[in-house]
């Protein structure tokens, strides 16, 4: 079993100083007390005594002493010569028989343990055990967390292969008992139907596991019927009732994950027990998604059959446009006899009669009748063309997916049983006895039903269909097990377990339980944050209030760009001259020895799986999904770690949504500690924003949108940047979809040190929940608003003064819908806060059908007063305006870069599936981090040299450098994974010199 997890450069790190200690590292481990002094006054030369100071404060701090105590640092040799009052000229003749001498007093004196003859480790092993039993948590984590315990327990280090090796064992003993109690849950003939689908069929190129789990890629009918098909298979496995809990949620999803990617002769090489329970977990896990995969597809292929209609409809329309017209002017004809006073009754149907005959006049109206009546606005009518298709998977889906509801659509799930008996029950029900509560508007009732009252079977099916649908974006119907149409209600903290969390909640969010004095605070903060613009306004020359028919509006002078003065061009330029040029690939291995980053990449299923020059793999695989290359770019057959069968091995096994977030996580973290970086920002705003990319080949992901993909389909790749210019999370969105959904996962989701609070966009991103769900989590909202004026401004007193604002200030607030509902509101935001529940998903049943409900109203209710606040200051503040433009730019900036970077292809994404077109994404999304990083070094360099030079820099040319430049980084050619300028360890290339 292969336990080397650790690379080289760990090795050479492990128990040495990683660089100078901090401030706060400083005092906490190398401060000496009264009995630290006492003890080492008693020691002779006054070299000696640093010499002992220094050892005792590197085992407080690395847990083991150094082998050559020369290379401490000298940040911690000066701190402890001032604590002794004592010159470090003479450190260097602390000898090494006096180390060792001090390395056993130290030991008896302050009870340091050998990690071999202490039973303390005991205590450590049990909870690496429990820990790696109950997470997934990688070998580095846990490796880290023994170092940190054994320092804090007192118990030296051992040797970093060995430490190595204890973890790996302690892993692979939890994960062999994991796999143990999945497969002790399975029954024999359960355990025969697990293995076979790792069978290959005659004639067939794939197990039956690979094609379970191959996704669709369109939303036809045949497809449909083939993923329910797939559905009644893994059901047939006979597994679906099988309890998983108290086994680690963790365990189960890398599993699953594994499952659905790996190939079928890589599972069948796994042990028994481990085969089996990767088998169990990944059939259970198919059966959620195959069921969420068929509604998205049903979703789909309702919706085209209703636009479909439409379009007939309106093709028809315009077609018989020229008739309409000609039997609308001969029916004004008439009217205009009818309302002839000096004609009576009868000579009126004369006169009509005699200008128009009977007959042209019944073609009129029968045709007039025609194209107004039961044709617009839906065209329902003209749905029967769809019916044939529908009816190719409909009587499967009766069959196959049992809907669940709430009870708020019962009569829903009562027409849709109805539909179930007309396809599977002898005899047939009577078409009269359709439940007609489930239809509902004159439009439908003018289709479903004829002349003689009788039920349309067709148009009640799409009808139907139709509420149905409605009532699932709602979650008020709902399927189990399901990823994205489960019940809301479990997801939501509940009755004990919200009144045990509202306390901490509360405090969390930094509100109180009562909603009456939380509202009252609301009123007063809006009336005097009016008050205050109010007084200020005749000052602000960019704003000015126009009347605009019945109501005044506002509206703001744009901003004009700040120009680059002369100084700012000067160290723009010279920065630039002293960047050194280089290749792609000697950026990634040269971040990746300066971070580590790849370190954080680890086997899907066998995590203690290492391989020589696991690294160089890993940043040739990277490089080839970000470049849009492919894996051929990037092979190079005379270096194994380069060779095809070992990068597609990586890339199959190690490039994945969870790795890539980790990697991210410690770039992120890298950049966070440059001064520089902390210059722009301290990590606390971000700009969000959708970068489009076409999909030439059939996606269910890639979506319509004219206005960025033409007559084609594509994807929005939504990311998040904060004000350091680091990239912290990003997601995958239909084309179609509005990015205002999505807003919240980033904050919430996002796993970096950074702590971002305010987000700013686009006016796209921009609903009056949005800004509820900002200000009830703590966050601050701040879309760019292009055109102010038709924005409504809300208050609560309709008989406040506001001066000017008073006019403005047209709509009234509702406070008894905010306190009535304020517990509700808690609750969302503590299972928000929890990640019990996932923002988009939540925000699309908030915004799924027609009429909302009153939760909906409560939070939009909310978010006018934080939109209103918003608004206010956004008129009030022009340097608030100008700082949200400026990290928009940035957010564009850094979309140039990833543009030029994702060069091959012709700039479009190839793969099909979602999971594959998140991890190139993500894969180009952490190159960009990379790049972002790099150049910041870089630029922190050249500063520093030209400082040195004389140059005057100010702070506020500096804020306005940017690290997107890619000039001088060679983004395309021959890819060569050698590093040609090999700086040091922590160390960095020279500056270009002109």
């Amino acid at each position: 079993m292969p336990v080397n997890f650790l690379s080289s450069e760990q090795i050479v790190r492990y128990g040495h100083y990683a660089g100078e200690p901090t401030p706060t590292q400083l005092a906490k481990y190398f401060h000496l007390d009264d009995g630290d002094l006492q003890t080492i006054s008693t020691l002779g030369k006054l070299y000696t005594r640093l010499g002992f100071a220094v050892q005792l404060g590197t085992v407080r701090f690395l847990g083991t002493f150094l082998s050559d105590l020369t290379r401490a640092p000298s940040g911690v040799v000066n701190h402890m010569a001032e604590q002794l009052q004592i010159d470090v000229a003479d450190w260097t003749k602390y000898g090494t028989r006096s180390q060792r001498r001090h390395k056993k007093v130290i030991r008896q004196l302050y009870g340091y343990e050998d990690f071999h003859k202490s039973e303390i480790p005991f205590a450590l092993l049990r909870q690496l055990y429990a820990r790696a039993s109950l997470t997934q948590e990688s070998h580095l984590v846990l490796f880290d967390y023994a170092t940190a315990w054994l320092a804090q327990h007192k118990v030296l280090l051992p040797g970093p292969r060995i430490l190595e090796r204890w973890i790996a064992r302690i892993v692979s003993r939890a994960q062999r008992r994991v796999w143990q109690r999945l497969a002790n849950l399975l029954l024999e003939n359960q355990q025969t139907r697990l293995q076979s689908l790792l069978i290959v069929d005659k004639d067939a190129r794939f197990s039956r596991l690979e094609l379970l789990r191959q996704p669709a890629t369109r939303a036809s009918s045949p497809i449909i019927k083939q993923s329910l098909h797939r559905l009644e298979k893994i059901r047939a496995v006979g597994v679906s009732g099988i309890d998983l809990t108290g086994i680690s949620v963790g365990h189960i999803k890398a599993m699953a994950r594994y499952g659905r990617n790996a190939w079928a002769a890589a599972l069948e090489d796994l042990g028994k027990n481990h085969r089996l329970a990767v088998l169990l977990v990944t059939t259970q896990e198919l059966e959620a998604v195959i069921q969420d995969e068929a509604l998205d597809l049903l979703l789909l292929n309702v919706a085209e059959k209703f636009r479909d209609a439409e379009k007939s409809g309106i093709k028809a329309r315009l077609s018989t446009l020229a008739q309409v017209d000609m039997a609308t002017l001969q029916l004004c004809a008439v009217c205009q006899f009818v309302l002839d006073e000096k004609l009576s009754g009868q000579e009126v149907r004369q006169a009509i009669f005699q200008e128009i005959p009977r007959e042209e006049l019944e073609k009129a109206v029968a045709l007039v009748n025609q194209e107004t009546s039961i044709h617009a606005p839906h065209y329902y009518n003209l749905l029967t063309d769809g019916y044939r298709s529908i009816r190719l998977f409909l009587p499967m889906l009766l069959k196959t997916i049992d809907f669940k509801g709430t009870g708020v659509s019962d009569d829903i799930l009562k027409a849709w049983q109805f539909l179930y008996r007309l396809d599977h029950t002898r005899p047939r029900p009577d078409m009269e006895t359709a439940p007609q509560s489930a239809v509902n508007g004159s439009a439908w009732r003018a289709v479903v039903y004829d002349q003689e009252k009788q039920v349309d079977r067709r148009y009640y099916t799409f009808c139907v269909l139709q509420s149905l649908i409605a009532a699932l974006e709602r979650r008020d119907i709902f399927i189990v097990p399901s990823h994205r149409w489960q019940d809301l209600r479990t997801q939501l903290l509940q009755g004990d377990a919200w009144r045990k969390a509202r306390p901490q909640i509360c405090a969390a969010l930094g509100k109180t339980s009562d909603g009456e004095k939380e509202v009252k605070k609301l009123v007063k903060r809006l009336d005097a944050l009016y008050q205050q613009v109010a007084k200020r306004l005749a000052n602000n020359k960019s704003v000015s209030i126009k009347k605009d028919g019945d109501h005044e509006r506002i509206h703001l002078t744009p901003l004009k760009k700040a120009p680059d003065g002369k100084r700012l061009k000067q160290l723009k330029a010279a920065v630039s001259q002293l960047m050194p040029e280089l290749d792609l690939p000697d950026l990634l291995l040269e971040v990746h020895q300066l971070t580590g980053f790849a370190d954080e990449f680890d086997h899907i299923s066998e995590k203690q799986a290492r391989a020589t020059d696991l690294p160089l793999s890993i940043c040739a695989v990277l490089l080839a999904e970000a470049c849009n290359v492919g894996i051929d770019d990037v092979v190079n057959p005379s270096i194994p770690a380069l060779r095809r069968s070992r990068l597609l091995w990586v890339q199959q096994n190690y490039i994945r949504d969870e790795t890539l977030t980790r990697a991210n996580a410690a770039l992120v973290a890298a950049q966070a500690k440059i001064p520089l970086a902390q210059q722009w920002g301290g990590g606390h705003v971000a700009s969000a924003d959708g970068q489009r990319f076409r999909v030439p080949v059939e996606s269910l992901t890639a979506a319509p949108n004219y206005k960025y993909f033409g007559e084609g389909r594509g994807i929005t790749y939504f990311t998040f940047i904060s004000d350091q210019f680091s990239s912290f999370y990003g997601t995958v969105i239909p084309g179609a979809v509005r990015e205002a959904l999505y807003i919240l996962d980033g904050l919430l989701e996002q796993q970096t040190v950074l702590e971002p609070v305010e987000v700013m966009t686009d006016t796209a991103g921009y609903t009056d929940i949005v800004f509820g769900l900002f200000w009830l989590l703590g966050y601050q909202f701040s879309p760019r608003l292009k055109s102010i004026g038709k924005t409504r401004f809300w208050r609560f007193d309709k008989k406040a003064r506001y001066g000017r604002l008073s006019k403005v200030a047209r709509h009234k607030l509702n406070e008894a819908r905010m306190a009535d509902n304020w517990d509700d509101l808690l609750r969302v935001a503590g299972s928000l806060k929890l990640g019990m529940l996932t923002a988009s998903e939540f925000m699309k049943t908030l915004q799924a059908g027609k009429g909302s409900s009153e939760l909906a109203k409560a939070i939009a209710e909310v978010g006018r007063v934080a939109k209103t606040m918003y608004l206010l200051n956004y008129i009030d503040d022009a340097s608030y305006r100008r700082r949200i433009l400026v990290q928009l730019n940035r957010g564009e900036q850094r979309h140039q870069l990833a543009r030029a970077v994702f060069h091959g292809g012709r700039g479009q994404v190839w793969k099909k599936y979602q999971d594959g077109q998140e991890d190139q994404l993500g894969a180009l999304g952490l190159v960009v981090n990379i790049i972002v990083l790099w150049n910041t070094l870089y630029i922190q360099k050249a500063l520093d040299h030209l400082r040195h030079t004389g140059m005057d820099i100010r702070d506020e040319d500096i804020r306005r450098l940017t690290p997107l430049g890619f000039g001088h980084i060679r983004l395309t050619g021959r890819y060569d994974f050698t590093l040609t300028a090999k700086p040091e360890l922590g160390g960095l290339r020279s500056l270009r010199r002109s």
